[in-house]
């Protein structure tokens, strides 16, 4: 796909399940680990861009 100076945007409309449980494994691995966890919910967007590079 070629983009010519658009932008695309793709959003999920649910979180996968496995992606999940992902998550809550790696901050209960970290949290054992005593490392400090934000947690704040925040939905951070995802975006991809091509300039030509």
């Amino acid at each position: 796909m070629r983009w010519s100076r658009g932008l695309a945007v793709l959003c999920a409309s649910e979180v996968p399940v496995a992606l999940k449980r992902l998550h809550e494994h790696l901050g209960q691995t970290l949290s054992a680990l005593d490392f400090a966890l934000d947690t704040q919910h925040i939905k951070k967007p995802a975006v991809l861009a091509n300039n030509g590079f």
